[in-house]
């Protein structure tokens, strides 16, 4: 297998005089820091900053930066709170109660465009001429409301030790290649996927990512939240259908026991040898066993190598609340995440990710080495389900759901979501 690599994600936060990095799966964990100075007997009242954010899985990381930035601005204390599950439902609280965060983290395009109200306009901020800017991060009255700041990658993980021992060099581009594969794994003993279906996130990128395979991608949903087509229709549908069909008979025991960082585990350790998935899984991989090599290659949906791909997004971007009493502050955070060559190095060596920021270059990551080589040879398309409208995605994971649990056909399962299509508001 040629060494490709892939990316892992995320970034966020410090503290001042204490430093704090908690997060919970459903609750936030915050500095408590009096936010003071003594010097020479006198008190100083810091300024302090709120940071909101999900990238829970990367905590050691983010001790190291809050450091960083701790040592950099001494009289900054940035309080940090981590939400794993239900973020955007807490952000949104947050946001209707009129208690938004100084800094917080969205997904791209429909998630940014919940924020934008609340989002100072960043078009015209100096250190944008540091980021590549995409229309992820761009509002619907062209207003810039993010700074995209990590980039993903998903497809099949591999755990490439295994792939070596068994001597399978070539990463397969059709189902049928991929069905060997799996048949050569399982004769050795080794689980051929592990997939943690208990995490409903990991179904919806089953289906939902891979819209992208079609070309038309855009306009295909367009026309799907339009009414102007059905899901039905579309040929690409029943190729998303055969693809998880096919992993479905590779699975380890139990598959809906598992959520994303068990099964992760398993591919760390070499009980499994793939996983659908996205690079973030390599942390969970790696606590498994630290000397594992977690690889990247194309999932396969038809038997036309041109329907294997890794899918790839700008998938966190940085707000500054727009009304916020310490804009000025939050803006100096951004522009030294966005500017600094320490935060660079940090993003590339620490994080292991691609980023949108100019300058980050990971070399570490045999995973962000295989997205960019998927990338240049032109086998990477985006992360469809992110144009998604609001109201029809939980309908489309029951489908998901129950054609995974075996209990309805995968006609019957695209009938289902070919319902949700027609019936849900926009």
């Amino acid at each position: 297998m040629k060494r490709r690599s892939i990316m892992a994600a995320m970034m966020a936060l410090i503290t001042a005089g204490g430093l704090l990095t908690g997060c919970g799966a459903n609750g936030a964990k915050e500095n408590p820091g009096a936010g003071q100075n003594s010097v020479q007997g006198e008190s100083h009242a810091k300024t302090e900053l709120t940071f909101f954010h999900y990238l829970e899985q990367y905590q050691d990381q983010f001790d190291k930066l809050a450091e960083m930035y701790a040592e950099a601005n001494p009289d900054v204390e940035l309080k940090i709170e981590c939400i794993g599950s239900d973020y955007d439902k807490i952000l949104q609280t947050r946001v209707a109660s009129g208690e938004v965060p100084d800094i917080f983290i969205s997904g791209p395009y429909m998630k940014n465009q919940n924020y934008a109200s609340v989002s100072y306009d960043l078009s015209n901020e100096e250190f944008v001429k540091e980021v590549e800017i995409g229309p992820e991060f761009k509002a619907s009255n062209g207003e810039l409301t993010a700074i995209p700041f990590v980039t993903q990658a998903w497809g099949v993980l591999y755990n490439q030790e295994v792939f070596e021992k068994l001597g399978i060099t070539e990463a397969p581009e059709t189902l049928k290649e991929l069905d060997v594969v799996c048949r050569k794994i399982q004769d050795a003993g080794i689980i051929p996927f592990a997939m943690g279906y208990k995490s409903d996130y990991v179904k919806k990128q089953l289906f939902g990512f891979t819209f992208g395979v079609d070309e038309n991608y855009k306009q295909n949903i367009e026309q799907l939240a339009n009414k102007e087509k059905e899901l039905k229709d579309f040929e690409f549908i029943y190729k998303i259908f055969d693809g998880a069909e096919l992993v479905g008979k590779y699975l380890q025991p139990n598959p809906f026991n598992d959520d994303f960082a068990t099964a992760g585990a398993k591919l760390g350790t070499g009980e499994a040898a793939m996983m659908i998935c996205g690079d973030q899984i390599v942390q969970n991989a790696r606590k498994a066993n630290p000397d594992s090599t977690i690889g990247l290659m194309p999932y396969p949906l038809s038997n036309d190598p041109a329907d294997a791909k890794i899918y790839t997004c700008a998938s966190a971007g940085l707000h500054v609340s727009r009304d916020s009493a310490n804009r000025d502050a939050a803006l100096e955070f951004i522009n030294w995440m966005v500017t600094s060559q320490e935060v660079k190095d940090w993003l590339s060596n620490d994080m292991e990710i691609l980023s949108a920021i100019k300058g980050v270059t990971p070399t570490g990551s045999q995973v962000m080495m295989d997205a960019q080589k998927w990338t240049s040879e032109g086998k990477a398309s985006a992360w469809a389900s992110n144009l998604f409208p609001q109201g029809v995605e939980t309908e489309l994971i029951s489908a998901m759901d129950k054609f995974l649990l075996g209990d309805i056909s995968k006609e019957e399962a695209i009938d289902e979501m070919n319902t949700a299509w027609t019936e849900f508001e926009n």
